[in-house]
Order: structure tokens, then C-alpha cells, then sequence
């Protein structure tokens, strides 16, 4: 009888410690699958607490001036196209592209966003390079004559998912000259003649100028007379030297010579 009582207490002092020991495992479960329940939710949720690494975004800003070189005041919209993911600007390289057409108020600014820009293709190789070109046109939705561009290239930073691009000073050199285009000879009995010049930017593409973007001036020769909007009148045979300024900027201005035939 002594040992089924002593038996007994031995068995009654293990039960507690069980017991305890079961609550403990117990409550450490509810805690991880409380903690698992709740990274579910945060994921169901879209808040991620792992960043994609990935993707960025770009945004594109364009300051519409009164009056500057910078973007000349002639200018009406812009195209701006982000380099496709093989390497080239155009339809075969699947660049995307948006428009911005410029308000009734000169003096504003516009901004455009492009996402889910591919950062860099893997967490253990380097970012990679981006090239944006923005074409400003003379006419509203990317229409008309082209009058100014702009090239850009930017790479995403560790902890940088958006890269800010302002437009205006990459269009400060645009126009690296003037160019006469004509007429260079005319007829004493023609008449009036609307002369004709555009600029020429840094690559050497026309870039077309409206004739309220240039002022003309007479400086040698007693052949015929220009207005300042760039039409000539002959009066004479011979010859007359002409001035041509661009209006928005400082580039230098073009010395030209016209000849007046019989």
C-alpha cells in the first residue's frame, strides 16, 4: 500500500509539470501562426515588407517659359519617349512615349510619370542605364515642325525607386547655329521675297524656325531693303549683305548674301 501511495505522489508531482509544459509549446504555436496570419494579411494587403527591387518610376518635368532659349517660346508640345528595353529609340524597340501639349498660359509647368521601369534584372547585378529624348513641336500634340530636343540618361541608386528629371537645362544648347536656307538669288522684277532660315542643333538636324523666332537686318549693299520679319524687297541688280538674329537666344547671328538679277 506504502508503494502504490508513493507511486501515486510521484504520478500527481509529473502532472503539473505536463501540463505546463504542454501550455508553453501551446502558446508558442498560436504566436507563430498568429505572426504567419499576420505577414498573410500584410501581403494580401499590397504592403510588402520586402521592397521589389526591381522596378522604379520616372517623372518628367517640363517648365513652359515666357520667353527663353532654353524651350523657345514657340514651342506648343512635347514628346517624350523613354528608351525601350532593347536599346533603341522607335517603334522596333518598344519605347513608350507620352505627350504633353502646352496650356493656354505660357508660364507653367507640366509633369508626367512612367512606371514599372526595370531597375536592374536581378538584386546581385549592377542597375542599368536609361535613356529618355524629349521632341518639342511647334504644333499641340506632338505635331508640326520639330523646333527642339533634349537627350537624357539616368541609372536607378541603391534605395532610389524614383528618379526626378527636369527637362529645361538639357535644351540650353539646342540650336548650335544659324542656317540660310534662301532664296540666294532673286529677280529685280520679282518682287517681294519672304527669306527663309532654321537653326541647326548640336547633331546637325534642322531645326525649324517660324519667322517671328528670327530678325533680319540690312548691313552692306544697296540692292534692296529687308523687313525685320524677313522679307525682300529688290531694288536694284547687284548684291546686298543680310543679318539674321534669333530672337530667343544668343547663338550667334548669320551673315548671308542675296544677289538681284535682271
Amino acid at each position: 500500500m506504502g508503494i502504490r501511495v508513493a507511486g501515486a505522489q510521484r504520478n500527481r508531482n509529473l502532472i503539473p509539470s505536463v501540463k505546463y509544459n504542454t501550455m508553453a509549446f501551446l502558446s508558442k504555436s498560436v504566436l507563430v501562426r498568429l505572426g504567419l496570419v499576420g505577414l498573410a494579411v500584410v501581403a494580401a494587403s499590397g504592403c510588402s515588407l520586402v521592397r521589389d527591387d526591381r522596378y522604379g518610376a520616372l517623372n518628367v518635368k517640363i517648365a513652359w517659359p515666357e520667353e527663353t532659349r532654353v524651350i523657345p517660346s514657340y514651342a506648343k508640345s512635347a514628346r517624350v519617349i523613354l528608351q525601350g528595353s532593347n536599346g533603341g529609340f522607335g517603334n522596333n524597340y518598344n519605347d513608350r512615349f507620352q505627350i504633353i501639349s502646352r496650356g493656354t498660359s505660357n508660364a507653367h509647368e507640366d509633369e508626367v510619370r512612367f512606371d514599372q521601369i526595370i531597375r536592374r534584372f536581378d538584386e546581385d547585378l549592377p542597375f542599368i542605364d536609361h535613356f529618355v529624348e524629349v521632341i518639342f513641336y511647334s504644333g499641340s500634340g506632338g505635331t508640326g515642325a520639330v523646333v527642339a530636343s533634349a537627350q537624357y540618361s539616368f541609372r536607378f541608386r541603391d534605395y532610389n525607386w524614383t528618379h526626378n528629371f527636369d527637362v529645361s537645362p538639357y535644351v540650353q544648347s539646342e540650336i548650335a547655329n544659324l542656317r540660310f536656307d534662301g532664296p540666294f538669288t532673286v529677280s529685280l522684277t520679282g518682287g517681294p521675297r519672304t527669306l527663309l532660315a532654321n537653326g541647326v542643333d548640336r547633331f546637325g538636324r534642322t531645326i525649324a524656325l517660324p519667322q517671328r523666332a528670327l530678325l533680319w537686318e540690312k548691313v552692306a549693299g544697296d540692292a534692296g531693303d529687308v523687313t525685320l520679319e524677313g522679307v525682300f524687297t529688290p531694288t536694284t541688280t547687284g548684291s546686298v549683305q543680310l543679318r539674321v538674329t534669333e530672337v530667343d537666344g544668343q547663338v550667334d547671328p548669320l551673315i548671308t548674301s542675296i544677289t538681284v538679277t535682271p
